[in-house]
């Protein structure tokens, strides 16, 4: 297992901790984190498994997100930056 294929482990393992999902389905539905700054704490501990400037930003950028999300866009401040961190893993 290469470091791309741990990056993209762990993103996962964030996903699922705020985007479970139920036994036989293909993509969790139910966002239930409601912190930001736990969240956003929870990401920017990703940051070590990457030494690019690509992935250390993207990570940056992510937490930030989630963090400063406006009420009501918390979950798709997650997303956006989970994409970005996607695109900046491998």
């Amino acid at each position: 297992m290469n470091a791309a294929d741990k990056r993209s482990i762990a993103l996962g393992m964030i996903v699922e901790l705020y985007f479970p999902s139920p036994p036989g389905a293909k993509y969790g539905t139910d966002f239930i984190g409601t912190d930001p700054n736990a969240i956003a704490d929870n990401i920017a501990k990703l940051d070590v498994m990457g030494r690019t400037d690509r992935w250390k930003a993207a990570i940056r950028r992510w937490a930030g997100m989630v963090r400063n999300a406006e009420p009501g866009s918390l979950r798709w401040a997650f997303l956006q930056g989970l994409i970005y961190a996607g695109h900046a893993s491998n």
